[in-house]
């Protein structure tokens, strides 16, 4: 290894305002690694008496002092800048600039560690910070320290193994006393063309030295590492870069089989993925590894990038595909992305109470409050959850109904010609949820029509003969198509829905599909055309008197259709759905609003806080 000549700093008066003298100390740039033969406390001893002799002359003058290492430039009137911020507040002790690349994009902080530059981010974001940030100590290339410290608090301790460590010391113990650092956005000081890493180490040594004598360093930095501008600017530079924004599709909802919340997912997704080049996303999927694998979302999307729930990556806006079901949740999206946008399916969980976690009621009113956006699967569902809820005004909302296209719910081949030798049943749709009224329901029809088959999807067992119980989930897209296709009718007896996906299914075979009379069925229908017709009914007998009707072909009322869609006009696709979803967030993303933003940083740092 090639020996390094000793440098040792310079000295120089740069400004001559009597009144606010600066003097500034500019350190050679620090080699990164230390030069064989010798130790760090034999290296740097010379130059920490040097510092200490300039800091001697700055007291004569009541002087601030700029620190800056070599490579960094920094205009006079800046370091003025920096100096009137000292009248501030008289416990301002030392204040940062931001340091800059050459063309002006700054260097974002990544924490409280002894060198806490990291990444460089878009000039863009500078203007909407705050002026000041206040901060821990750090070593960052150029700070000027308030001559109180100087005068005061000095000299630096020549036992430490660096002029770095030593400086960090002095700001150190100006903390423990009461004077903090400040970061001043509206100032910066530029690093040479020719150097890539600003990050300034200090010795191991005297790192293992502040943590055994300074324990309150460790809680001091992790405090920092909470900080909300640290968080804030990395978001928010995800929003103000040039070029494609950054989206995270959140499908952790999703599990290694078939439901409804994986049905909506991907559906949603395979649009998206079709119209993405119109909004200039870049997009990532986020999913537990079983699901993943189950339905193959690399393969399926191959141009999005796939990463797992420990993900800790930045983004300009999330979707979450479903409802959020924690206030840790709701913490964990903020920290992530700028903007959260969550899909709101339905308020059933939190209304029937026995499946709902602990807390929900919390994480619901928290989503209301505090998320960016609200995706409603129906105007349906946005007022059950809007009078269980309040929204926010400044809480953006979209309803929009899923597909109702018939296209989109039948396979790209397909025939409604049933096989010969299967005889055709009353099919039941559901799950073993208790709403969904599947045993009941087919209790009661098999009593009332002893003759006929009945097929239920959802029941887990029967013991009458008529009965085939199918437990939902494990079925493929065409084990389902196939119950529709061969069903005589079909009852999905609910009480209690968001959208409905069997409802469009059975309409798509052009089925007479039997429901509970919700509002939500008028809401589709209006917006319906197609094959097939919605059938309501509100108590049994209602139920028994359409089923028997229908079975004895003699006509039944029906729900109207098409009500709202305009001559000619098709039903919504999932393009559609997609569309207006991509459009709904590309919109949010034009109108950062660092208010609402830090409300929320503020309400998750407070949830997260343990309580001493």
């Amino acid at each position: 290894m090639v020996r390094r000549e000793r440098v040792r700093p310079t000295f120089n008066r740069i400004t001559s305002n009597p009144r606010c003298p600066v003097y500034e100390i500019v350190l050679p740039v620090p080699p990164s690694e230390i030069d064989e033969g010798r130790g760090p406390h034999e290296t740097s001893y010379g130059n920490i008496e040097a510092v200490n002799a300039m800091f001697h002359k700055a007291t004569e003058e009541r002087a601030h002092i700029l620190v800056r290492y070599q490579d960094i430039e920094i205009a006079p009137e800046t370091v003025a800048h920096l100096a009137a911020g000292f009248s501030e507040d008289p416990y301002f002790g030392v204040i940062y600039p931001r340091i800059l690349r050459p063309e002006g994009d700054p260097y974002m902080f990544d924490g409280g560690g002894a060198s806490p530059l990291g990444r460089c981010c878009s000039r863009r974001i500078l203007p909407r910070l705050r002026p000041y940030c206040i901060s821990l100590e750090m070593l960052i290339p150029c700070a000027l320290l308030r001559n109180t410290l100087v005068e005061c608090l000095s000299p630096l301790d020549s036992t430490l193994s660096s002029v770095e460590g030593a400086v960090v010391d002095l700001l150190n113990r100006a903390r423990t006393v009461g004077f903090r650092g400040v970061i001043d956005n509206r100032a910066g000081a530029y690093v040479g063309a020719d150097t890539l890493d600003v990050g300034r180490p200090i010795a191991d040594a005297d790192i293992g030295r502040f943590f055994r004598e300074r324990p309150d360093m460790h809680a001091a930095r992790y405090e920092f590492s909470k900080q909300s501008f640290v968080l804030e600017e990395k978001l928010l530079s995800c929003v103000v870069a040039l070029g494609p924004k950054r989206l995270l599709l959140d499908a952790t909802g999703m599990r290694g089989f078939h439901n409804g919340t994986s049905e909506a997912a991907l559906s949603l997704m395979d649009a998206m993925y079709l119209d993405n080049g119109a909004f200039d996303f870049e997009v990532s999927v986020m999913s537990i590894d079983e699901a993943r694998e189950f339905h193959r979302l690399g393969y399926r999307y191959p141009a999005w990038k796939m990463v797992g729930p420990e993900d800790s990556d930045h983004y300009a806006i999330m979707l979450r595909l479903n409802q959020p079901w924690s206030v840790s949740e709701i913490v964990s999206f903020h920290r992530r992305a700028f903007f959260n946008v969550v899909t709101m399916l339905d308020t059933i969980c939190w209304d029937v109470q026995y499946p709902a976690p602990p807390g929900l009621t919390e994480a619901w009113e928290t989503c209301a409050q505090v998320v960016d956006g609200i995706v409603y699967i129906s105007e349906f569902s946005r007022d059950r959850f809007r009078r269980r809820f309040p929204v926010s005004p400044r809480v953006r909302e979209l309803a929009q109904l899923y597909s109702l296209s018939p296209a989109d719910y039948l396979p790209h081949s397909h025939s409604e010609q049933v096989e010969e030798g299967i005889e055709p049943y009353i099919l039941v749709v559901g799950n073993s949820l208790e709403h969904k009224f599947v045993g009941p329901t087919v209790s009661t029809l098999a009593e009332a029509f002893p003759y006929e088959r009945i097929k239920a999807l959802g029941l887990s067992s029967s013991d009458n003969e008529q009965v085939e119980p199918i437990v939902s989930g494990g079925l493929s897209d065409a084990a389902i198509d196939e119950l529709y296709r061969g069903a005589k009718l079909v009852v999905f007896p609910s009480f209690y829905e968001g959208f409905g996906f069997p409802v469009l299914r059975g309409l798509a075979w052009g089925k007479s599909v039997i429901v509970r009379d919700l509002s939500l069925y008028q809401e589709i229908s209006s917006r319906y055309r197609g094959p097939g017709r919605i059938c309501v009914f509100s108590d049994p007998v209602e139920l028994f008197e359409i089923v028997g009707r229908i079975l004895h072909e003699q006509p039944v009322a029906s729900l109207p259709t098409g009500g709202s869609l305009r001559d000619g006009e098709e039903p919504p696709n999932w393009a559609t759905v997609a569309r207006a979803t991509l459009s709904f967030m590309w919109s949010l993303c034009r109108e950062p609003n660092l208010e609402h933003w830090r409300h929320r940083d503020w309400l998750s740092r407070v949830t997260t806080c343990e309580v001493k």
